[in-house]
């Protein structure tokens, strides 16, 4: 307190012990002031030390659900953990694949159809990842440009998000006739479709003078 020479001690000691027991260790630790130097004191003999040592790193999980046949406290345990695989696709979601960071929503509809938006876009990345789990190499080989197996690679959803962001769609006009042309494929672009099941459509040829017919 020696760099706050108008502070009072009472109001500091008071605002630490509301904080030690607002966090609950207000029975564990105590505060004193002696020179306007604040000091915190662990009695680690007491029992309330000794009880809160039993359940340190200890967390409670709570569940609707009662009936250890439908859920055992395991599988309670585990799914609380894979949280953090949520968290993560979240994060991913919409930093990297979606970027739509950061978004502040107010209303629940809003807030549904951000959830919603996020779920379907995590849910087609592992469509994508899952449908790719056997042609690894023969993407990773056909984008490289290599013949030789690929170690040590992993295909990303981002790789095969990179290669299909390649594939253009664009318009000509010629004297009034507009013609859709898409690019020529990479062998790369033209497997992760093949994958995917997916045909381009078929350029169209459409005229905007009046009196010609195509």
């Amino acid at each position: 307190m020696d760099d706050h020479p108008r502070a009072k001690e009472s109001v500091a000691l008071r605002l630490l012990t509301e904080k030690a027991n607002k966090l609950k260790i207000g029975k564990l630790v105590s505060f004193k002031s002696i020179e306007r130097r604040l000091t915190m004191t662990c009695d680690k003999t007491s029992d309330e030390w000794q009880e809160a040592e039993k359940l340190d790193g200890c967390y409670v999980i709570k569940t609707n659900i009662v009936d250890t046949k439908i859920l055992t406290a395991q599988q309670v345990h585990d799914r609380y953990k894979d949280l953090a695989f949520v968290e993560q696709a979240f994060r991913k979601m919409k930093t990297v694949i979606l970027e739509q960071r950061p978004v502040y929503v107010r209303k629940k509809e809003r807030t549904q159809a951000h959830v919603f938006i996020t779920m379907l876009a995590f849910k087609i990345v592992r469509y994508l990842i899952l449908a790719f789990k056997d042609y690894h190499n023969e993407v990773l080989n056909l984008m490289f440009d290599s013949e030789k197996p690929s170690k040590n690679q992993i295909l990303e959803f981002d790789d095969i998000l990179s290669e299909l962001d390649l594939i253009q769609n664009n318009e000509l006009i010629i004297e009034g006739i507009s013609c859709k042309v898409t690019k020529r494929l990479r062998p790369a672009a033209q497997k992760i479709l093949d994958v995917l099941n997916i045909k381009l459509p078929v350029p169209q040829i459409d005229t905007i003078r009046q009196g010609w017919t195509l």
